[in-house]
């Protein structure tokens, strides 16, 4: 697994800024993580995964997937559990709302998974904690993808690396007058497919099923008759109550079926 340094360097040598020794200026490095640390949150919801929703919570609870908790005027250190069965990709973010985390902290309990690569729970106390984890299935971790430092672990699957060195390099090249090539394009938008593809979300959507329209090469269920004009679907598995249900719908907001 590449460490955030390596993927910085990477960025930097893509750009021809890093040494033949692969070694980068300090101005250099903390240049890129600023840039870095704002690149990996943002791809969240604007194409990979989906926005987060907000909730309030002040005592103990299990979060939802894909929720950020703005906690403020509790009165007393709780416990928040993450979720037992998060979907490859799923987020969480703990913020604290009321500046009152060091007074009342609030655990975060991984339920089963590892937490940063630790077999233990989290405790924020620190006043204006501000931290994001996203859940890789691969490893059964919930890795943190805010506030990286350059000896982090990069939270993703080596193989998307060329999305985060060919990202971030595009973002210096204003700074350093530099210029790509179009295989580096190329080779970013391939990775950022994949980023894509691997981390959907499956939501539960409520719908009316006589508004649906539904295609065989989505579902693959067939459909049925004409009656009456109308070209209904056959949806196997689908129940409903007074024509209303809930449909599973991969969530991609990157585009395409």
């Amino acid at each position: 697994m590449s460490t955030v340094r390596e993927i910085i360097t990477q960025s930097l040598e893509e750009i021809a800024v890093a040494r033949n020794d692969r070694t980068i200026r300090s101005r250099d490095g903390t240049m890129a993580l600023e840039r870095l640390n704002v690149l990996v949150p943002a791809i969240f919801g604007q194409g990979v995964g989906e926005q987060l929703s907000g909730t309030a919570p002040t005592s103990a609870e299990t979060v939802l997937p894909n929720t950020r908790a703005i906690v403020s005027g509790q009165t007393a250190a709780f416990t928040l559990t993450l979720p037992l069965n998060p979907q490859d990709g799923a987020r969480f973010s703990l913020v604290d709302g009321g500046a009152a985390f060091a007074t009342y902290p609030v655990t975060v309990a991984r339920n089963g998974r590892l937490l940063e690569g630790s077999a233990a729970n989290l405790t924020a106390n620190t006043n204006g904690y501000n931290r994001t984890w996203f859940f890789r299935a691969d490893l059964a971790d919930w890795k943190r993808i805010t506030t990286l430092a350059m000896a982090d672990e990069f939270p993703f699957p080596p193989e998307f690396d060329d999305a985060f060195v060919i990202g971030l390099a595009l973002r210096l090249t204003p700074r350093y007058r530099a210029t790509m090539s179009n295989e580096s394009a190329i080779a970013m938008q391939r990775a950022m497919n994949g980023l894509r593809a691997r981390y959907r979300q499956t939501v539960n959507t409520s719908c009316d099923l006589g508004v649906l329209n539904l295609s065989t090469q989505t579902y693959d269920n067939g459909w049925d008759d004409i009656i009456g004009g109308v070209v209904r679907p056959v949806v196997r598995g689908l129940t409903s109550n007074n024509g209303g249900g809930y449909l599973p719908l991969l969530y991609n907001s990157g585009g395409g079926a």
